[in-house]
């Protein structure tokens, strides 16, 4: 029995050989379709009209993500630099055209399909660099590209070049349209303003604005504001070489995102599983609490204590996430639902009253916070128990 699997491996190490020996001796285009070029990377990409700046680096960066195209045997996911072992590639151009079983299992197990240069779109790519060029403030970039052959007609390399020209930069900001209070909070906070006069236009740094001004407005009382609902307006024209820059309100943003809100009631709802019937409810100054049973499966004053959203103060977006994360830290609970709701439908209502629904769990998995809109607020990751309920009870 020793002697057969002892033939059996040296028979399938001599086929091991052979076939390397086979594979070491083809070429990699070999088997290519007519016509079709295998496209070996990018020749270099050179830069022209710049200065030299952090906003530049870190525009380069992105030009070359968008650039990036691997060719077959790239090592570490270069678009430059291959191995000179493209073994896969080898193995794809010997056996691709095989009917054999052997040959079948060869190029499906261990070749790879040659990356051709129709298939990389260049330009395309070109367009896209583009893109990121005008996005970072270089509004007159261009990105040209050739297509370079090799002295093996059946390759091909991409040369890209990249005209920066001129770095558009801030000269003037506005924030227009707000509501008065709005602005007020705007104009005290102006210190934190992630944009300035004289910045290099960047598309990242305008959205990081608006997501502070948002989380502004929403740790003031604004609960329904969105980022949606302003935008930016950009002039290139008065100034020449500069923007002049309107970050203004929305017109016809619902009335319930123009003033402030204030907490009301705090409802929570503890169940066991998910169709279990709420039977008693315990108040208290802050909250009521509705659960099943005789007593709730987790005592009052640790309800209490998680819970950062105080009765008539105005809603704060931070107040509302640290009361969360307490959830998710606490190991609770195997799911969390809540919702605010205005106390009624009048236009002068500025009043929220918060709805909580979770299930207490001791099962080992991912908990997500959910707000009504079904819009995930947080995720976590709670322990197990033994399975025995050894909490405090009322």
């Amino acid at each position: 029995m020793r002697r057969k699997n002892n033939r059996l491996s040296l028979l399938l190490w001599a086929a091991v050989l052979c076939s390397a020996a086979v594979v070491a001796s083809c070429s990699t285009t070999s088997a290519l379709p007519e016509g079709e070029q295998l496209y070996i990377g990018i020749d270099k990409i050179t830069y022209s009209e710049h200065e030299n700046s952090d906003h530049f680096v870190t525009t380069q960066e992105e030009v070359e993500a968008a650039l990036a195209c691997e060719p077959n045997g790239a090592l570490f996911g270069s678009s430059r630099i291959r191995s000179p072992f493209p073994v896969g590639l080898w193995v794809w151009n010997a056996f691709s055209k095989s009917e054999s079983k052997f040959g079948k299992w060869m190029t499906n197990n261990i070749g790879k399909t040659p990356v051709l240069m129709s298939s990389v779109n260049p330009a395309l790519h070109a367009s896209v660099a583009q893109s990121v060029l005008r996005n970072h403030g270089y509004f007159r970039g261009k990105v040209g590209y050739e297509e370079l052959t090799m002295r093996n007609p059946k390759k091909g390399k991409i040369r890209y070049d990249v005209q920066l020209n001129h770095l558009f930069t801030l000269d003037s900001i506005a924030y227009v349209g707000f509501p008065a209070v709005g602005d007020t909070l705007i104009k005290a906070t102006l210190d934190d303003a992630l944009i300035h006069r004289g910045d290099p236009f960047s598309v990242a740094t305008l959205d990081a604005e608006r997501n502070r001004i948002t989380q502004l407005f929403r740790n003031n009382g604004y609960y329904y504001y969105q980022p949606s609902y302003a935008s930016y307006l950009a002039d290139t024209i008065m100034v020449p070489g500069k923007v002049q820059l309107r970050f203004q309100l929305a017109d016809g943003i619902p009335e319930q995102a123009n003033h402030k809100w204030y907490i009301g009631r705090t409802t929570v709802d503890l169940r066991k599983s998910r169709m279990e019937r709420l039977t008693d409810s315990i108040s208290r100054r802050r909250f009521t609490l509705r659960f099943s049973g005789r007593r709730p499966a987790v005592r009052a004053g640790v309800l209490m204590r998680d819970i950062k959203l105080r009765r008539g103060q105005l809603f704060c977006y931070d107040d509302l996430m640290e009361t969360e994360n307490n959830i998710l830290s606490s190991g609770l609970y195997s799911s969390v639902n809540f919702r605010f709701t205005p106390r009624d439908s009048t236009l002068t209502c500025d009043t929220l009253d918060y709805y909580r629904r979770t299930k207490f769990g001791i099962a080992k998995h991912n908990v997500n916070i959910w707000d009504s809109a079904n819009n995930i607020f947080c995720t976590g990751h709670y322990g197990e128990t033994d399975g025995k309920n050894h909490y405090n009870y009322l």
